[in-house]
């Protein structure tokens, strides 16, 4: 029963393929129909061919010599060894011609499926909420969306030739039948016999493909952790703990790796001796029962052994599904996550900024633990907020409310006097522009990484952004000015540079409010003061709040809040 119940499992996938297009999976049904059909017609010639080499003629008396010779009349074909094998090989190329049409069309579905699946997960993450990220590694986020998705459709082109295989086995027990029942049920009760000695490795690939999919998830999120930090651990000389930590990931990815090659090459390997016992068995009883019926003998040794070699290649098949089958879970559990953690923004209001924004007796706690405790704060268009406290004294938590990343347990957020919660929160986040902590550039050009691929952006645009950062002097001495490839993290440019090209992305959709979170930390105090000179001239026009321990952003902001455990201090 449990047996039953884990092979249904792992075919549940490939219904979730094949439901996904039906009419390709319908297609592809038809066509490997068909060849199983040519096929059959090629094999049942083979009865005739053996006929008129032994005796001269063609057997009629049985059904399928009898099939044979009025389609071949039917056709105005002559009765001849060289006109029956030219049917033959015929049958065969365009059998092949068909199977090779259906495992193209599977192979481009499959990739079509992980591109699909890709998309999915790409919309899921995006459209979850702040806490799932906050929950989530980086490695699961990066393996589910690059590698697995792969291993996933995998499971269509295995299927693909599962039916492929079923469709021969039916295909080769119909003649057989038609030549001898005790023969044919042999074949099945070996073929059987054999996939049941032969199970153990099975499992083996399923288990070994599960430590494939940790290993990988394991490996990947460390290795994005240690790239992120890996100027630091130069800088100290600890790149080799690294090395050692990343090491211990590979060999487990190796070992599981290994376990499902040893799995593969056993299965492969064990299959085709087992397979030969049946079949020197079946010869050597059948040449006394059937001396006389040397032609039908032949045709009945040959499908035995195409029909064990068909249902070996079913369990081949199983096994890989149970290979690949971890990496479908994986992704169906990351999609089930995302549909949990899914905003759920249901405001329609048009949002404005013209009057500011109030935060009125404002609560919120994370996992049970209170961030912030009756927060009231007013800030008015065009002001410059300066919000002050020590770490995890709700700073952050107060621009996530503001944004709408997190949602107030108590009290109000309110925009123009309108509830945040009744706003079109998309429409809201088109008017603020953010300059995080930790600069994240691409290596790519520096027009990319302002407009981030938004076509719509002219260049008129960009450099409009890139002077009100103070950022279009060092561009515009750039050889390649907008052009200028930046390097891994922007690596080629200056804390500094990298600092106003934030603001400058920030900036190019003309937001009407700009926050900061802690943007100027890093910066030497001449880089700071020249970002503050910034500021100071986007003040009144744009309202800036800004997250941040600098005597010198205290000095320029028009409030400074004052944050204590949650609460609102001065």
């Amino acid at each position: 029963m449990q047996m039953s119940k884990n092979i249904l499992k792992s075919f549940y996938p490939s219904l979730f393929f094949i439901k996904k297009d039906p009419l390709k999976s319908i297609a592809i049904t038809a066509i490997l129909l068909m060849s199983g059909f040519v096929e059959a017609l090629s094999l049942a010639s083979l009865l005739p061919l053996i006929n008129i080499v032994v005796s001269g003629t063609i057997d009629t008396s049985s059904t399928i010599g009898e099939w044979i010779y009025n389609g071949l009349i039917f056709f105005g074909i002559s009765i001849s060894t060289e006109s029956i094998l030219l049917v033959i090989m015929l049958l065969m190329i365009s059998k092949s011609l068909l199977l090779f049409l259906a495992m193209r069309e599977v192979g481009y579905t499959s990739a079509n499926m992980a591109a699909s699946m890709r998309k999915d997960l790409l919309k899921g993450l995006i459209s979850a909420n702040w806490q799932f990220f906050v929950n989530q590694k980086k490695g699961d986020v990066a393996a589910v969306i690059s590698t697995e998705p792969d291993r996933a459709a995998a499971i269509f082109i295995i299927t693909g030739r599962i039916f492929a295989a079923a469709i021969q086995i039916i295909v080769y027990s119909l003649i057989s039948l038609s030549l001898s029942l005790t023969v044919t049920l042999a074949a099945y009760c070996f073929g059987i016999l054999i996939m049941f000695l032969l199970r153990s490795f099975v499992t083996m690939a399923g288990k070994a493909g599960s430590k494939q999919t940790r290993a990988q998830r394991s490996f990947l999120s460390n290795l994005v952790d240690g790239l992120i930090g890996l100027k630091p651990l130069k800088s100290m000389s600890r790149i080799n703990n690294l090395d050692n930590y990343l090491t211990k990931d590979i060999n487990s990815l190796c070992i599981a790796k290994k376990r499902a090659i040893l799995s593969k090459v056993t299965l492969n390997n064990l299959q085709e001796p087992l397979q030969v016992i049946p079949i020197i068995l079946g010869l050597y009883f059948l040449l006394d029962v059937m001396s006389n019926n040397l032609d039908i003998l032949m045709v009945l040794i040959f499908l035995l052994y195409r029909t064990l070699q068909r249902i070996g290649s079913l369990q081949k098949h199983y096994q890989g599904i149970s290979e690949s089958i971890p990496a479908f879970w994986f992704i169906d559990e990351m999609l089930k996550k995302t549909r949990a953690h899914r905003e759920k923004w249901t405001g329609e209001l048009e949002p404005t900024l013209q009057q500011g924004i109030k935060l009125n007796n404002v609560y919120f706690s994370y996992e049970e633990k209170e961030v912030l405790s009756g927060v009231n704060i007013n800030i008015e268009k065009g002001d410059f907020i300066s919000l002050v406290g020590n770490s995890g004294s709700g700073k952050s938590t107060i621009v996530d409310l503001i944004i709408g990343l997190n949602r107030s347990d108590e009290g109000e957020v309110m925009i123009d006097n309108q509830n945040i919660n009744s706003i079109n929160i998309e429409k809201w986040r088109e008017k603020i522009g953010y300059v995080p902590q930790e600069i994240t550039l691409f290596n790519d050009t520096i027009k990319h990484n302002i407009t981030m691929g938004d076509e719509s952006i002219s260049d008129e645009n960009i450099i409009s952004s890139l002077i009100h950062a103070g950022a279009y002097d060092f561009v515009s001495e750039l050889p390649e000015k907008l052009m200028t490839v930046v390097g891994e993290h922007g690596g080629r440019l200056s804390g500094g540079q990298r600092q106003r090209l934030a603001i400058a992305r920030a900036l190019v959709k003309n937001p009407e409010l700009l926050i900061l979170d802690e943007s100027t930390s890093a910066l030497d105090s001449k880089t700071e003061k020249e970002i503050i000179q910034t500021l100071l001239k986007l003040k009144g026009k744009t309202t800036i709040i800004a997250i941040s321990h600098q005597p010198n952003i205290q000095k320029v902001a028009d409030k400074v809040y004052f944050l204590e455990d949650g609460i609102v201090v001065d």
